[in-house]
């Protein structure tokens, strides 16, 4: 489970359950922070849109939300995460090992692991170990369907 995923399912998951409002609105507050950090005010009125409605019918918009929660980057918020993971845990007691065990995401130079960043070195690898070695070439008429390609 990704950073967004996690923020997407906390989001559900606050909203079916009382005792957990505080953490909850919280939630909701600080993503409104971050959508109205973006530059157009179009993408911002979007946001909140796909936020609210969300609440209502998840299903439907769980991708246009998924969208928004991206393009402000929230995956890089330590603190949306830590909510979303403090929701959950509420919720959700024995799925708190699991949790926190896939929230590792990468970002940038960083991994996010539960609530603790680790800085990470990049590296760059080759494209793969005939690079400059082979080459290939595709003829004009080359067509493959969809099923043959991923049967081979």
């Amino acid at each position: 489970m990704d950073a967004i995923s996690l923020v997407l399912e906390a989001l559900v998951a606050g909203r079916a359950n009382g005792r957990i409002q505080e953490a909850y609105r919280h939630l909701k507050d600080r993503l409104m922070e971050s959508f109205s950090k973006q530059s157009s005010p179009e993408a911002r009125l979007c946001a909140e849109v796909a936020l609210k409605e969300y609440e209502k019918d998840h299903k439907v918009w769980k991708e246009p939300l998924r969208k928004a929660l991206t393009e402000v980057g929230v995956e890089k918020d330590s603190e949306i995460i830590q909510t979303a993971q403090k929701i959950l845990q509420e919720v959700a007691p024995s799925r708190v090992d699991l949790i926190q065990r896939i929230v590792s995401k990468k970002v940038k130079k960083q991994t996010i692991i539960g609530s603790i960043i680790l800085e990470t070195k990049t590296t760059k690898r080759p494209l793969g170990i005939l690079k400059g070695k082979a080459s290939y070439k595709i003829i004009g008429d080359f067509k493959i369907t969809d099923d043959e390609f991923l049967s081979s």
